[in-house]
């Protein structure tokens, strides 16, 4: 599964399409994020259960700084480190 990506329409001013579609690629890259690393672990109550408090804390972490990504400055952007499981 790929990470998903926008395509700006035609009549919009090359640069206001770019800067549109950098900040609209931010919020699809961590969407993606958020929905195939860290909700798959998080609903499955085994997996979660069978991880450390240390760990979970971890998780807790990564997806509270994914939710914290701000897309108005993309090329300021610092993606969080995924935890190990």
């Amino acid at each position: 599964m790929t990470i998903p990506t926008h395509t700006p329409p035609d009549y919009l001013d090359p640069k206001v399409a770019a800067d549109i579609t950098a900040s609209i690629n931010i919020l699809l890259k961590r969407d993606y994020l958020l929905q195939t690393e860290v909700d798959p672990l998080m609903s499955n109550t085994d997996q979660w259960d069978a991880l450390t408090p240390d760990q979970q804390a971890s998780w807790l972490t990564y997806q509270s700084n994914l939710n914290a990504v701000d897309s108005r400055n993309p090329a300021l952007v610092t993606w969080p480190t995924k935890p190990e499981v």
